[in-house]
């Protein structure tokens, strides 16, 4: 019998980096945030996101935000990954 509690915060198979499939975690509280601001479908400058370049550079390495542009004109919009983690159970501790 699966485990129901570990199964209900498990976001599916992921392939790394290195190829191999393990689940996702669900996004941490500033990933949350980012991907909140994100949610309305658009594409969104980087300079309105006044967070973590390195929450923002795990969204990408994790595919749940999409890039594009260069340096000055850098934008960035929710992946479906994204919208799937973001409407996964949240779980209190």
């Amino acid at each position: 019998m699966q485990n129901v509690a570990t199964d209900r915060y498990c976001l599916g198979p992921h392939v790394g980096s290195d190829g191999d499939k393990r689940e996702m975690k669900p996004p941490t509280h500033r990933e949350r945030r980012i991907m909140q601001r994100l949610r309305g479908g658009g594409w969104i400058k980087a300079v309105t996101l006044r967070d973590s370049l390195k929450t923002i550079e795990n969204l990408l390495a994790k595919a749940r935000i999409e890039a594009r542009g260069s340096d000055g004109d850098m934008t960035y919009r929710l992946a479906k990954t994204g919208l799937e983690a973001k409407k996964a159970p949240v779980r209190i501790s």
